[in-house]
């Protein structure tokens, strides 16, 4: 699928974080893939929004 599409190695990786305790629920932002895959935020456009911070309509993932 990358090589037929290598533009998705840009795509900035967004984890969501779910806990009950305020300090581990949180959104990060790790990156363009490219980056996060190789371990590397030196660099990179890395944030970090907390669950009661004003934020643009981000689609949260069901949960499993």
């Amino acid at each position: 699928m990358f090589r037929e599409n290598p533009e998705l190695m840009d795509a900035y990786v967004w984890v969501y974080f779910h806990s009950s305790t305020p300090k581990y629920n949180r959104i990060e932002c790790w990156g363009p893939l490219k980056y996060a895959a190789k371990g590397k935020h030196k660099g990179n456009h890395q944030g970090f929004l907390s669950s009661n911070s004003s934020r643009r309509k981000l689609i949260h993932p069901k949960s499993i």
